[in-house]
């Protein structure tokens, strides 16, 4: 038996903002789970999934963290692999000059 739907106050546009959604169970349960790992409620869940397959952002929405950078680790990384092969290459010439000596 169809449900009759509830009359809400509307805005000037004719949307009072509320929307009544069934989906299947499972795909409630897990977007159930991925909102409590985000620590979001649902309705933030959804309301930004939806806003961003329309491409939407609300004029109140906080500004998006900016993802750390990366690129410094893999300069970090080289300088260290750089130093460490001068280092070897130091004690190498080293050794090799206490065996000629030691002659």
């Amino acid at each position: 038996m169809a449900q009759a739907a509830r009359r809400v106050e509307t805005s000037e546009h004719g949307y009072s903002g509320r929307l009544l959604l069934r989906m299947p169970p499972d795909l409630h349960a897990a977007v159930a789970k991925q909102a409590e790992e985000a620590s979001v409620s649902l309705n933030q869940l959804i309301t930004g999934a939806v806003a961003a397959s329309v491409g939407w952002a609300a004029p109140d929405a906080p500004p998006k963290r900016q993802q750390r950078r990366t690129a410094v680790v893999p300069r970090a990384l080289a300088f260290a692999l750089a130093v460490n092969v001068a280092v070897v290459l130091v004690a190498g010439a080293a050794a090799i000059a206490l065996l000629i000596a030691a002659r």
